[in-house]
């Protein structure tokens, strides 16, 4: 399990750092906000039932499990059946408990080769909870069948697998990160980028709003309210994507990010926030719930790594069939730099994924720009993914573009830790810094250095901050001086950088953090993007963006 776990400093996700860079730095967690009795983290109404009809299942189920140990612990004397029998040989067992037994063993084999060959649609049909009584079942069958031939050999069966699986672990693991065929790609440094994206927002009057977006991580969750916001500001006004220079996700919000990405590149004359939402609604968690538990699990038992059987795979397909079935297409599952064609005038904004390196506890960074001589002590994955003896420009990430989301978003168990050519491991952005804040501010300073350079004075750099935890207050700048009750009503302007906020509250029903996400949810985060409650202010910010955009063409 070393693998999956990142050497930082306290061995959990941390939010933003860049409060202790050596220069003055707008983002901190010392001042996040609101203070806790006015934040967004509003519990439901009072009138709301939901949590007490929770409390009420629990207690059900725990009377059920005393019930059913009841019934397991005294059966015999209920029925009146004769003593156990300690069983050594098969010709022993009744002609129903081999029934029984091959019947289980039958539909535990099916089910392996269905959530081998088939995780994503296999899985969807079944549920997350008809899985975990199907693994459930499988495992008592077949540790049954260990015991027995534990007792009728004398000899630790099951000790000597557990022993196997260790030693195998030295050199079966099979998460390594996919790849697809390479092809020649040129890639821009930031600077050059931005002179690119200069040059195509000419047509538009002055001044040039160049907007960078900060979107934190959070499982299904952040990548739903990514995906909606930035989808529902593209709707407000076609030429906010144009004004997009890039964006920096972490987990969660990276896959937002991805899917926003893909659907400006694709641009197939529908909303951009309902394909959002159809793409990002579905259910994630079953397919890689399967995977790990079905061909994942057998795969730490085998001395040979077998790719097909990485549940990594499963919950990145998950994603490549939800596209699919929105837009007809695979582009989810072709490469990452496709969506930057060479001979194409389109602008789609530079994508910065935040991993971290297992080994260094630093940022990796999956980019369609040149990381390095951008950012402090980043490791770029291109070139952890590219020839040794290739450079910095000539190498890319020639990876799906599922792969390249999930390369930020490996949180541990859920997903596992990516494995690298050379034999190092990414995992979780979350667990260097959890609000991509870090990375978007050192691209705006870089920005703004080289405006001040060039004597650029027709570009007005701005972030955007996208949060989804409604349970603690949205990221705010460090401000000297004491702290004031406060609620985000207005973009807040600090060393220069003016800033916009989107966050969420608990409206109707709490918004889970996993894979998977409920009709009711999605309904309230959908909801929320163009609202402005008690404390958010969504659509104060959405109508400040919209300003300083160019008007959309009639």
């Amino acid at each position: 399990m070393r693998r999956h776990q990142a050497r930082v400093r306290n061995g959990r996700k941390q939010t933003c750092r860049v409060c202790s860079a050596s220069r003055p730095l707008p983002y901190s967690r010392s001042d996040f906000g609101p203070p806790p009795s006015e934040t967004a983290s509003l519990r439901h109404a009072s009138e709301d039932k939901t949590h007490y009809w929770l409390l009420g299942f629990a207690v059900l189920c725990v009377l059920l499990a005393i019930l059913f140990y009841l019934f397991v612990a005294y059966r015999r004397e209920i029925f009146r059946l004769g003593a156990m029998a300690t069983v050594k040989h098969v010709h022993q067992l009744t002609r129903g408990t081999k029934a029984g037994v091959a019947v289980v063993a039958f539909i535990s084999l099916s089910l392996f080769v269905a959530f081998t060959i088939a995780p994503v649609p296999v899985a969807q049909k079944i549920g997350m909870g008809t899985i975990l009584l199907l693994a459930a079942s499988s495992w008592v069958v077949v540790g049954s069948f260990l015991v027995f031939l534990s007792a009728r050999w004398q000899f630790p069966v099951i000790g000597s697998l557990v022993v196997l699986a260790i030693i195998f672990s030295l050199w079966n693991d099979n998460h390594r990160i996919r790849t697809v065929p390479a092809r020649p790609v040129q890639r821009d440094s930031v600077i050059a980028a931005f002179e690119k994206w200069h040059a195509l927002v000419q047509k538009f009057l002055a001044p040039h709003p160049l907007y960078i977006v900060a979107t934190e991580g959070g499982g299904i969750r952040a990548a739903y309210w990514t995906g909606i916001v930035l989808g529902g500001l593209q709707d407000a006004n076609p030429n906010f994507a144009t004004h997009v220079f890039a964006i920096s996700g972490v987990s969660g919000g990276s896959l937002g990010a991805v899917v926003f990405d893909a659907l400006v590149a694709e641009n197939d004359g529908r909303s951009y926030e309902a394909n959002a939402h159809e793409i990002l609604s579905r259910d994630f968690l079953s397919p890689a719930l399967a995977s790990m538990l079905y061909p994942d699990l057998v795969q730490r038992f085998l001395p040979v790594p077998i790719a097909y059987f990485d549940r990594a795979q499963a919950l990145e397909r998950g994603w490549e069939k939800a596209w699919s079935d929105r837009m007809g297409n695979d582009r989810f599952s072709r490469s990452f730099v496709d969506l930057w064609p060479d001979d194409s005038q389109k602008w789609v904004p530079a994508l910065f994924l935040n991993g971290t390196s297992v080994e260094k506890g630093k940022r990796i960074m999956t980019s369609n720009l040149r990381v390095t001589d951008s950012f402090f002590d980043v490791e770029d994955a291109a070139v952890k993914l590219g020839p040794p003896d290739e450079g910095a420009t000539k190498v890319a990430c020639h990876i799906p573009l599922s792969t390249a989301a999930h390369m930020s978003a490996r949180f541990t168990y859920a997903s596992p830790a990516g494995r690298f050519p050379d034999g190092t491991y990414i995992v979780d952005g979350g667990y260097f810094e959890n609000s991509g804040a870090t990375t978007a501010l050192e691209i705006v300073t870089r920005i703004n250095e080289w405006c001040a350079f060039k004597h650029i004075t027709d570009v007005d750099p701005k972030i955007i901050m996208i949060s989804n935890n409604p349970r603690r207050p949205p990221i705010a700048p460090a401000k000297a001086g004491p702290e004031k009750a406060r609620t985000l009503s207005k973009p807040e302007t600090v060393h220069g950088r003016v800033i916009f906020y989107f966050s969420l509250e608990d409206r109707d029903v709490p918004l889970p953090l996993g894979w998977m996400l409920s009709d009711a949810a999605a309904k309230s985060m959908r909801g929320q993007w163009n609202f402005d409650g008690v404390v958010v202010r969504n659509k104060t910010a959405t109508d400040e963006i919209s300003r300083t955009l160019p008007p959309a063409a009639p």
